[in-house]
């Protein structure tokens, strides 16, 4: 691992102001402190660099390392972001050796989102020519995944079982471990059934359609190729006319065989659809309501891994029966903002990160962990509580519980959003006290911003660009500037 001491990083990384929470700032800088751990080097693998999950050092998993890239692109001269997901394109699809394998070849495929979260970000166009035109990665993994058989292997892969995802006429076969959802009890099979198990094998996955139907849309937004919006389209219709249950108002897993059942269990793989944009307004109404039900995935900790009123829900957590994950969080928090569900989004990412938080101050090691329990502010329990040599979450998880304390923090706490294709940053400005952010990375350039807390923002920034507040679009020039506010763009600021 590298190791990145605090002067080398001041104002690299950004910092955020609360002067009303400094204990959520401190957390805050402590994620960054983890996160710089995790950059590993080793010999023999395309990229090195590269970002490391911090679950084992001698192999990738594709789906982590897509969520670190997340939080990654906000200190992109420190932490190989998207860099690292030259460790699966040039294995993957070049077939270039490598000594460091891929343990799930068939993993979520978040390429095009990982790349275009960080395009948006950093305006990095020489890195969105190099993927997207000149070497058409998000492309060719879209097409591998298509092509993908169940028991077809990858000589680049360490498991030791062979891929599992394989495509039907209405979407994919997959499995809990291949979603990333370990021992998920998705599909209401009986509590026993775990990764491999061929029962698995009779349900269509509602993540896999809809990772699918997310590469295409950002695939024609980046391109304008008409086939990737057609294939788009496809799939947004096969997801609503097959994967919808309008008697409880949520995306479901189907059964592979007619007449396509639903598996009722309510997870948060049912939001994935959102993300996509596939989601009807008044559909996304309905869905949004299960996160507002604390009997379901609402409540004081929100989020869990299945619905709290589901047979399958464990107090402790179990893992993917209860406990809860950052980035499965962090897809219904994107899904929520971007179907005009922002303030809903805001209050629950607030709410985890507070309970990340707790569960720092509280147990020890004090560190951010893999996954939390939904009932105390603690770990979560692992797959098979009773057995004590089984463990449970692991501890330095930055890894992708970083998206609680850096991404919700800077995009919902604070309410910041980047968009460097348009030179735009979005505020949400909701908070009264001095509040902002200090040394943001956005479009090739260091932009700081801060309310101060009555009816003006501080900006200092090498980029000029275009600050949206709360509806109220102001230009904010390169070097220092105050901008005032009124009332109206104020907000909740005022």
């Amino acid at each position: 691992m590298t190791s990145i001491d605090k002067t080398e990083r001041k104002g690299r990384v950004p910092e955020v102001v609360l002067d009303e929470d400094p204990d959520l700032a401190e957390f805050s800088a402590f994620a960054w402190e983890s996160a710089l751990r995790h950059v590993a080097r080793r010999e023999g693998v395309p990229q090195s660099p590269y970002m490391d999950e911090g679950f084992a050092p001698n192999r990738i998993w594709i789906w982590d390392t897509c969520f670190m890239a997340l939080f990654a692109r906000y200190a992109p001269d420190l932490l190989p972001g998207v860099a690292s997901l030259d460790n699966f394109y040039r294995p993957m699809l070049d077939g270039e050796p490598t000594a460091l394998p891929v343990h799930i070849p068939d993993n979520p495929p978040l390429f095009a989102w990982a790349e275009w979260e960080h395009y948006l970000q950093t305006g990095d166009a020489a890195r969105m020519d190099l993927v997207f035109h000149k070497m058409r990665y998000p492309q060719r993994m879209f097409r591998l995944f298509e092509r993908f058989q169940a028991g077809d292997r990858m000589p680049c892969q360490s498991s030791v079982f062979p891929v599992m995802w394989e495509k039907r006429p209405l979407g994919y076969m997959w499995t809990g471990g291949r979603s990333g959802m370990d021992n998920t009890p998705r599909g209401d099979f009986s509590a026993s059934v775990f990764d491999n198990d061929p029962r698995y094998l009779s349900v269509l996955w509602i993540d896999a359609i809809s990772q699918q139907a997310l590469a295409c849309r950002i695939i024609h937004e980046v391109t304008g190729r008409d086939i990737w919006e057609r294939r788009f389209r496809a799939f947004a219709e096969t997801i609503n006319a097959n994967y919808w249950d309008e008697e409880t108002g949520a995306y479901y897993d189907i059964a592979t065989s007619a007449p396509h059942g639903k598996a009722r269990v309510l997870t948060p793989a049912s939001f994935w659809p959102l993300l996509a944009g596939v989601v009807p307004p008044e559909r996304a109404r309905r869905l949004a309501a299960h996160l507002e039900n604390p009997d379901e995935l609402g409540g004081a900790v929100p989020f869990p891994s299945v619905a709290r009123n589901s047979r399958h829900f464990d107090s402790g957590g179990r893992y993917w029966r209860g406990g809860v994950w950052l980035p499965t969080a962090y897809v219904c928090v994107r899904g929520l903002e971007e179907n005009g569900f922002a303030e809903l989004a805001d209050r629950l990412a607030e709410q985890l990160v507070r309970w990340q938080m707790e569960t720092w101050r509280q147990c020890e090691p004090h560190t951010i962990w893999e996954c939390y329990s939904p009932t105390e502010p603690k770990p979560a329990t692992g797959k098979f509580p009773e057995k004590a040599e089984s463990g449970g979450a692991r501890p330095d998880f930055c890894g992708w519980s970083a998206l609680g304390p850096i991404n919700m923090v800077i995009e919902n706490i604070v309410g910041i959003r980047c968009d460097a294709l348009r030179r735009r940053i979005e505020w949400r400005l909701h908070r009264a006290d001095r509040h902002g952010v200090r040394h943001l990375h956005f479009d090739g350039g260091t932009v700081s911003l801060v309310f101060n807390g009555a009816s003006a923002i501080e900006a200092e920034t090498d980029v000029p660009f275009t600050l949206c507040v709360n509806g109220t679009a102001h230009e904010v020039p390169r070097g220092r500037s105050l901008l005032a506010l009124g009332a109206a763009a104020a907000g909740g600021g005022l």
